[in-house]
């Protein structure tokens, strides 16, 4: 395709598109095969009109996905949910509040699209302790313990 000064086109250059020819490809840094060839004569202005990218990594890595809780006595307990990518808050609310707590905690968590921040709720009294990167993104400080009555996080949410 010969292009002369001053006409425009798109050319689209997909990262997945030839994985079978260039096997080291990742979405980062890749080669690829274009349609036709294309020759371009002269002076170009040159554009980056928009960038599509695979989710292909966790915000909440598994190994990171839990908090832990403790009633007035002490005894801290551990609570696992599911590890992944959470693409909205009221996914990780969904997540955070739909785990069976063993020991029979009544901890809720619900987050507040006017505040930006999670808002946190037990019946009893209870602590709660998150860690990175959730407390990130619930908008808490990491290893800190924080008392839950019907109180908000400090922070706006970080997802």
């Amino acid at each position: 395709m010969d292009q002369s000064q001053g006409e425009w086109f798109y050319v689209n250059l997909p990262s997945n598109a030839s994985l079978s020819v260039f096997k080291n490809n990742t979405s980062s840094n890749y080669q690829t095969d274009l349609a036709q060839h294309v020759d371009l004569a002269g002076l170009w202005d040159v554009a980056l009109t928009e960038i599509t990218y695979p989710h292909t990594w966790f915000n909440l890595p598994e190994e990171d996905a839990h908090f832990e809780w403790k009633h007035n006595n002490g005894e801290k307990h551990r609570q696992k949910i599911r590890g992944g990518y959470c693409d909205d808050l009221y996914q990780l609310q969904q997540e955070l509040n739909s785990h069976p707590r063993e020991l029979g905690t009544d901890i809720s968590f619900k987050y507040s699209n006017i505040k930006k921040r999670f808002d946190y709720a037990a019946t009893s009294n209870c602590k709660i302790r998150l860690f990175q990167p959730l407390a990130y993104m619930l908008g808490m400080n990491p290893f800190e313990w924080f008392e839950i009555k019907a109180n908000s996080s400090p922070y706006p949410v970080d997802i």
